[in-house]
């Protein structure tokens, strides 16, 4: 019996996040833009425990740094959808700076699951993956389980309880929210607290170590990023993928910003010292610290 191309693509998504994303998502996850490539491959080898320390263990945990709009909360959702595709015993828990972004999160994880087809042509999740579904008649937008499961997903901002939930797999999207913030030393201590409390706190009641995924934008030396890298450094892979190289005089990707425009967006945020480290944390993944010619954290780790 001949295979289609259809079932070929289908297989080979179940078995590559790279490859759901591109049958997902066609005109955004392309050839051409090798940065989410490399981003997706990263999330596969990490949750297929094919990342290693020098010691031969795998890395439970990861940090990801991307400049804004370059798909990291995108392909995060995705790869939330693929991973309980895969497992459907996987108790997931993300945590956001507020409830808004964190229900952004939960609903477009949920909907991607739960798509129908509009046309025969078109690959929605259960054509990938047909036995997971979402559990109807006890499902929110932030909390939910697919069917077969006591509980799947919650999606909590910062503050937030997460009591009676254990996790196999953390990933924290975007905890500090802004400059202002990152400049507040109370809001940036009450956001520590509760990272390393409340929401570090809920493993998986099997036990066995929990995954941890961190994206987001690193502010400066008191960040809970910078604060996990100096205290826990060994145990997390970091991916750092600035959006321009200055070695190679290389943009990122020039679909999301060319370098015309990043040099004219450059001129004008380093009038300023505020804006100057907003655009050094969302556009060069690094954190000046009170000292001006110290950086923090600048770092990239190469396993492929």
């Amino acid at each position: 019996m001949q295979i289609s191309l259809r079932e070929i693509n289908i297989e080979l998504a179940r078995r590559e996040f790279w490859e759901y994303c591109k049958l997902r998502e066609p005109d955004f996850y392309k050839e051409s833009r090798p940065h989410l490539k490399k981003l997706c491959n990263t999330l596969d080898d990490f949750y297929n425990g094919r990342i290693l320390k020098d010691d031969g263990d795998s890395f439970s945990k990861l940090m990801i740094r991307l400049p804004p709009q370059h798909g990291k909360s995108r392909t995060l959702v995705n790869f939330t959808q693929w991973v309980l595709g895969k497992n459907n015993e996987e108790r997931i828990i993300t945590g956001s700076y507020g409830d808004s972004p964190a229900s952004d999160f939960a609903r477009y994880t949920r909907d991607g699951i739960s798509e129908e087809a509009n046309t025969t042509e078109q690959i929605v999740f259960s054509d990938i993956f047909p036995d997971t579904r979402i559990k109807h008649g006890n499902s929110s937008v932030q909390k939910w389980a697919l069917e077969g499961q006591h509980f799947n997903y919650l999606g909590v901002g910062y503050g937030g309880g997460v009591t009676g939930k254990g996790a196999t797999l953390r990933i924290i999207d975007d905890l500090v929210k802004d400059l202002e913030v990152a400049l507040n030393d109370a809001a940036l201590s009450k956001i520590w607290k509760w990272l390393a409390g409340t929401f570090s706190s809920r493993n998986s009641a099997e036990g066995g170590e929990v995954k941890e995924i961190f994206c987001a934008t690193l502010w400066g030396e008191d960040d809970p990023q910078a604060i996990l890298e100096r205290t826990e450094g060994e145990e997390w892979f970091i991916l750092s993928m600035p959006i321009y190289d200055a070695e190679k005089d290389e943009m990122l990707c020039d679909d999301f910003m060319n370098k015309k425009a990043f040099f004219k967006l450059k001129k004008r945020m380093l009038i300023d010292k505020r804006t100057e480290l907003i655009f050094h944390a969302n556009y060069l993944c690094e954190a000046i610290g009170d000292d001006e010619s110290k950086v923090f954290a600048k770092s990239s780790l190469q396993y492929y």
